[in-house]
Order: structure tokens, then C-alpha cells, then sequence
């Protein structure tokens, strides 16, 4: 059932005047053409960025109303664009919208939700279908009007984008060691309750090193000859879970599963196009480790130390 107070709030938006600025941010052009045209049909004033130092420029000359971020660019992430914008008191309330060009994990839509961000969303919620441009578009405006006029502090308003991140530091305070908001499906719920039962047991391993690489469980960290190497959420699961399965070769579907908790309508029965994407990436962080990522055609992915 639609909440009454956000349905007053959206209407309110749909009818706002003004034209409001928009800051995309994403590391193709076909990407940034398609989401400038859309949005400029929309009646935003859209202004594009390929990267992360052209953003921040950006921001500092000419500061957008509200930023939509790709996850993943070239060399700095969308995420870290977003810590950065938090870090500073001239963007500190900068309205933040990070996209993703597949569904992610609850677990990254928390680290994204943690950092700052006021919502994530997947290319397909924005361009997916007339409809979907529109809603999203409604977002948009009624994000940027809630700042404008924001509740008091002592406030939590029903559908307010930070409902869920205040009440995880509530649950959080009081001893709580996870927190799922409705609604959730089975895979995550167990999900969740086996990460807990792992980390409350004895003898949990929170650094595996293999040959040049190692990884940091608990704080997503990932060396290579102990440099820090800059992963996102996705890369970093890939690479950890091929690492405690090495030297064996993981199958394809296998990954999907385990690594993301896809479901069996999303499952691939070939080389998924996805999860290449992430590992080319992975590998060109990854420098003269890449080759320890291993593709065994016909079988899955494999890390071996050569």
C-alpha cells in the first residue's frame, strides 16, 4: 500500500516549477547521451561528467541540485565520488542518487545507503519503460524538495529516504548485529542469518593471501604486494570467493548463486556478459595479479598462482 504522506510529497513535486539541475555522471558516452536526453526531456537542466575529477570540478564551478552517479567508472567509483561530496561542507547535503547497470546485493545497497547516498537505483528503474522515466523523475523532484524543506530534526517522517539508516544506528546501539527492511525475500533473510551465525562463531578467517594478493573480510579491503587496490562491492565478493575456492574452478552458475544470490530466472547456463564485465575490470586493477584470474572455458573461473 502506497504511503499517504509520500504520495503528498510526490504530488507536490510533480507540480514544482522550477527547473532543476542535474549532475550525470557516468564513464560512457552512449550512457551519458541517453540519460541527458531523457532527463532534459523531463525538464531538468542536465550537466554530464565521465569521471570523478570532472565531477568534483563541476560541483565546485557549477553546483548541481542533485548528482545520479554511475557505480562503476574509470579508475575512482561512483562511491567513492559520493565520500568525497560527504566529506566536503559545500556538498555535504548535496542530494546523491547512485545507478547500477545490474540489480546489486542488499549488502552494497547498504554500503552505498551507509556512505550517504539518498537512493539506488539500477539503469532499467530509470530508462526501462515511459512509465519508469516518469516515477523516477517524480523521485528526482521530490528528493530535491525535501532538502529544500526539510522535517525537524527530531523527525523521522514515514518514507523519508533515511528512515532505514536511522533505525539500523538505532537497532545498531542497542546491540542489534543486522537489519532487514520489509520486504525481504527468503535467499536474503538466510543470507543474512548464516553471515551472522559465521561471525558470532570462534575461528572466523578475516585475511586470506594468496601468492601477491590478499583480502580483508571484514573491512572489503583488498593488496596486491600489501598496496591497496580500490574494488568495488562486486569485484572485491568475486575475488574473495574465487580465492577461498582456489585452486579449484568455480562454475559459472556457481558464482551467480553464491557470490550475488541471484535468483533462477537470472541464472546463466553459458559465460554470464555480466560477470566478464567485472572481471575485466577486476583484472586491470588487479595489474600483474591478473593473471591469477583464470577463465577454464566450458567450466567457470579459477585463482591459481602461475
Amino acid at each position: 500500500m502506497e504511503n499517504p504522506a509520500e504520495s503528498d510529497r510526490l504530488e507536490l513535486a510533480a507540480h514544482e516549477p522550477s527547473k532543476l539541475r542535474i549532475l550525470v555522471v557516468d564513464n560512457e558516452k552512449d550512457g551519458r547521451d541517453c540519460l541527458e536526453k531523457c532527463l532534459t526531456h523531463e525538464g531538468f537542466s542536465v550537466t554530464v561528467a565521465s569521471g570523478v575529477e570532472e565531477a568534483l570540478g563541476l560541483c565546485r564551478n557549477a553546483p548541481p541540485e542533485l548528482v545520479l552517479s554511475d557505480w562503476c567508472l574509470d579508475r575512482l567509483t561512483g562511491l567513492d565520488l559520493l565520500k568525497i561530496l560527504r566529506s566536503q561542507p559545500g556538498t555535504r547535503n548535496l542530494p546523491f542518487i547512485m545507478f547500477s547497470g545490474i540489480k546489486q546485493s542488499p549488502e552494497d545497497e547498504a554500503l552505498v545507503r551507509r556512505a550517504g547516498a539518498d537512493d539506488f537505483v539500477t539503469r532499467w528503474e530509470i530508462l526501462g519503460e515511459s512509465e519508469c522515466l516518469q516515477t523516477f523523475s517524480r523521485r528526482i523532484r521530490a528528493l530535491v524538495l525535501t532538502r529544500k524543506q526539510p522535517a525537524p530534526a527530531s523527525l523521522v517522517m514515514p518514507g523519508m529516504s533515511d528512515e532505514s539508516d536511522v533505525l539500523k544506528d538505532a537497532m545498531r546501539r542497542l546491540g542489534a548485529r543486522e537489519f532487514l527492511r520489509k520486504p525481504f525475500g527468503e535467499k536474503e533473510l538466510i543470507r543474512h542469518v548464516s553471515r551472522t551465525l559465521h561471525e558470532t562463531q570462534g575461528g572466523v578467517q578475516t585475511r586470506l593471501a594468496i601468492g601477491p594478493v590478499a583480502v580483508e573480510f571484514r573491512t572489503k579491503e583488498a593488496f596486491v604486494d600489501d598496496a591497496n587496490v580500490c574494488l568495488t562491492a562486486m569485484e572485491f565478493d568475486l575475488l574473495a570467493y574465487l580465492m577461498r575456492e582456489s585452486p579449484c574452478a568455480v562454475p559459472w552458475q556457481e558464482i551467480e548463486r553464491c557470490v550475488w544470490g541471484w535468483d533462477e530466472s537470472r541464472l546463466s547456463c553459458k559465460e554470464p556478459p555480466t560477470i566478464h564485465v567485472i572481471l575485466c575490470r577486476l583484472r586491470r586493477k588487479l595489474g600483474r595479479a591478473a593473471a591469477c584470474l583464470c577463465v577454464q572455458r566450458g567450466v567457470g573461473l579459477q585463482f591459481r598462482i602461475r
